[in-house]
């Protein structure tokens, strides 16, 4: 793929993925998305196991910024709330 031609204010794709279970997938995009001069960053939103690639912003750091509430249904089973909160 060309890369897309550089601008004065370059911009940053963030790709939110379950990187516990879309883990592999997320990386693809994100590589492509470098591989076409687009620079991309992963977040993780999971919460039920650990990543399966490394993100560039970890979930901690993710639910770390939301209401306690929700963090606490995000260290629960509650996969919606965990991805909602992210949000």
């Amino acid at each position: 793929m060309a890369n897309l031609p550089a601008t004065d204010a370059q911009r940053t794709v963030y790709v939110l993925a379950t990187l516990d279970t879309k883990g592999h997938e997320a990386a693809f995009v994100r590589d492509v998305l470098i591989d076409c001069g687009i620079d991309a960053r992963l977040v993780d939103v999971g919460c039920h196991t650990p990543p399966v690639v490394e993100a560039d912003v970890p979930r901690d750091e993710v639910f770390s910024v939301v209401d306690p509430d929700v963090r606490a249904a995000v260290r629960g089973s509650d996969r919606g709330a965990a991805v909602s909160a992210a949000a």
